[in-house]
């Protein structure tokens, strides 16, 4: 199991040559607006659990210019680390034979969120019914 940053590139899924222990670690890799991590495990991408999701936007968010407040919650569960506000950019990613979509950012508004779409993204509440069956692969495919 190792996670490894990806973009895409010519209309093309990139991955870097690394193999990262941490998602975090695995986040330096990413060259460009639009990166992402994904789990590699047996030979297998996979979208990133609640927990590394997390870890994930607090790496990102803390690079980034804006760097909000962090709310120090109780560690209950890894569920109650991610907030169920905002606007996800969904991207897809091709995950061995077939097509996904994974969770690009996260952001507070929709104005942000659809400022930083691309063309074949699409911009939907996060945790929301077309969140959930985006990320579990029962929503139509584009």
């Amino acid at each position: 199991m190792y996670y490894s940053a990806t973009w895409t590139e010519c209309e093309c899924l990139i991955s870097c040559p690394h193999e990262h222990k941490t998602v975090g670690e695995s986040a330096t890799c990413i060259p460009c607006a639009g990166g992402y991590i994904v789990g590699v495990e047996n030979g297998t991408m996979r979208t990133l659990t609640a927990e590394e999701e997390c870890e994930f936007q607090f790496v990102v968010s803390s690079h980034s210019t804006y760097n909000p407040v962090v709310e120090t919650t109780p560690a209950a569960s890894a569920e109650a680390a991610v907030s169920d506000s905002g606007y996800a950019v969904m991207i897809r990613i091709r995950v061995g034979d077939g097509w996904t979509w994974t969770t690009w950012m996260r952001f507070e508004t929709y104005a942000k969120a659809a400022a930083h779409a691309r063309h074949h993204n699409k911009v939907v509440r996060f945790r929301s019914i077309e969140w959930e069956a985006l990320t579990s692969g029962t929503a139509a495919t584009i």
